[in-house]
């Protein structure tokens, strides 16, 4: 309840990028295309420092990657052990994101990412920073 009304009431959560703004997520081997470590992945401390900074103010922030659930789990894990508390860690379909975006209204303030592409189809939700920078 929020203001005399009766309904329930949410804020709205920021959606960041995984590969878009926090990290690089890379393989290694041809044949093996298996995935490196995290702790290898380039993290940003300024990104992350945002992310701690919303969540210190109650805003939740999700977190998603449009590279793949096995991308999502090893983010997670990482994000776990060094305590970066996030909503969740979700491996979505670009598409189909793009369109959920539509019916999220009250759901999303912002999705937070870096590549143009990609902001393009996110709309008027769609807040545009560098790789690794502040938001």
């Amino acid at each position: 309840m929020q203001g005399g009304d009766l309904g329930t009431w949410e804020q709205p959560s920021l959606i960041v990028v995984l590969e878009g703004v926090l990290c690089s997520p890379s393989w290694k081997g041809r044949l093996t295309h298996r995935l490196v470590e995290p702790e290898q992945w380039g993290w940003s401390v300024t990104s992350l420092r945002a992310i701690h900074r919303y969540t210190y103010g109650s805003v939740p922030v999700e977190v998603i990657t449009f590279l793949g659930t096995e991308v999502a789990d090893h983010a997670a894990a990482w994000m776990s052990r060094y305590d970066i508390e996030v909503a969740g860690v979700e491996a979505m379909d670009l598409d189909h994101f793009a369109r959920s975006l539509a019916w999220r209204h009250n759901q999303v303030d912002r999705v937070i990412d870096s590549e143009a592409d990609r902001l393009a189809r996110f709309g008027q939700k769609g807040y545009q920073t560098v790789h690794g920078g502040e938001f």
